[in-house]
């Protein structure tokens, strides 16, 4: 507290550091004890938890999705292979063998196999001679869903 003389008055002024503010209740009060009552404690704690499950479920929901785009990537590299030694096949023999065929080919991704399943149709176009039709249906299970991919393309030699 700070006393003032101005000529007959005496003056008492509040020191600003005697008042601690309580932010949470919203009130001053000159005797304000520091600390933080249960409900602050309880309402900090279920904000820090929330966060914090939020950050692990993104973490495994990218771990998901990283595991995804690798499968895909050795997938669409398996295609393109298939794509080339079917062009070579026609290119060395002069003809590609008709009909469907199935094949399985296992890839390791992140240290876990992973079966790829081919299915190869070709058929020859009508009305037009030595021009063949290929479609290559590539799937994979993963996370008991099962992914397709498909190329369908045309060949001639």
């Amino acid at each position: 507290m700070t006393i003032l003389l101005t000529g007959n008055r005496i003056v008492h002024r509040r020191s600003p550091c005697v008042f601690r503010f309580s932010f949470l209740a919203g009130r001053t009060t000159p005797d304000a004890r520091r600390g933080f009552t249960l409900i602050e404690v309880l309402v900090a704690l279920a904000v820090l938890s929330i966060g914090i499950v939020s950050i692990f479920r993104t973490y495994f929901l990218t771990l998901d999705t990283l595991s995804h785009v690798n499968c895909r990537l050795a997938a669409i590299n398996l295609l393109n292979e298939r794509v080339v030694a079917i062009e070579r096949s026609l290119k060395e023999r002069g003809e590609i063998p008709f009909g469907s065929t199935e094949d399985v080919a296992t890839a390791t991704i992140q240290s876990r196999p992973v079966d790829f399943h081919f299915d190869t149709a070709i058929r020859g176009v009508e009305d037009l001679q030595n021009f063949y039709d290929v479609t290559l249906v590539l799937w994979w299970v993963e996370n008991a869903r099962t992914i397709h991919l498909s190329r369908s393309f045309y060949l001639t030699n």
